[in-house]
């Protein structure tokens, strides 16, 4: 029952840092720094320009059935993460890094799966 007990309260947590990101993305004023702890993070979606940084590579996780990043704003810029497991459905076409407006940085990022 202890083994259990730890699956579920680290299936909650990650849920809980997904939801917390785009929080924090939602919350930022155009233009915003965001800083990001090492953490495994759910897909992401801005439609304002904002600077991700990723410390110690945090992972976006798209857990297979979606984009992982959707930066929509132009002047966006996102840099250190770990971008994984985007969706693999062919009708979705599915991606790792949606970019959607002008101007976005993208650098020192790695893509996996």
């Amino acid at each position: 029952m202890r083994g259990l007990t730890i699956v579920i309260l680290l299936i909650c947590c990650a849920i809980t840092r997904a939801a917390d990101l785009q929080a924090m993305i939602d919350a930022a004023a155009p233009g915003a720094t965001i800083d990001v702890p090492a953490g495994v993070y759910g897909p992401i979606k801005t439609d304002k320009p904002v600077k991700l940084i990723g410390h110690d590579w945090p992972a976006i996780d798209g857990g297979g059935k979606s984009d992982c990043v959707v930066l929509v704003g132009g002047g966006s810029a996102i840099q250190g993460f770990v971008i994984r497991n985007s969706g693999d459905d062919l009708d979705q076409e599915s991606t790792g890094l949606r970019v959607m407006g002008r101007g976005t940085t993208i650098e020192n990022n790695r893509f996996e799966n």
